[in-house]
């Protein structure tokens, strides 16, 4: 039974990621934030180097694009949630576990329903705070 779900958080905007990050830690404290990366080379430095359960990436970013480096860094079976600027008309990237795209910005209700979909879909049958 896994209760502490670690994830990445992977955007060019910095100030962004901090507020998803914080209001994860509100909303479940149980989760761990590894990280906060900016670029493709630090995204798969830390998704190589640590065991993520998630991944919450802005498809863009500051040197490429997060699909990439997901990809270069062979995380390809974690669950990521793609934030987009676009409410539709998305790429599929059918070689990823994306199970989710958020439309920036991202409002609360949208980050908590991208929560509730993971835990449903991931994690079930466990205690998750």
């Amino acid at each position: 039974m896994k209760r502490n779900i670690s994830y990445v958080v992977m955007g060019n905007e910095h100030y962004t990621a901090l507020e998803i990050g914080e209001r994860i830690r509100i909303a479940r404290p149980g989760y761990r934030l590894l990280g906060m990366t900016e670029d493709s080379e630090q995204s798969t430095e830390m998704l190589e180097n640590n065991d993520v359960d998630l991944i919450i990436a802005d498809i863009h970013l500051s040197d490429g694009n997060s699909v990439d480096a997901i990809r270069k860094s062979g995380r390809t079976h974690t669950p990521v949630v793609l934030a987009t600027p676009y409410r539709k008309g998305n790429p599929t990237y059918g070689d990823l576990n994306v199970f989710a795209y958020m439309v920036k910005p991202i409002s609360d209700g949208e980050l908590m329903k991208m929560i509730v979909q993971f835990e449903q879909s991931y994690y079930q049958n466990t205690s998750i705070k």
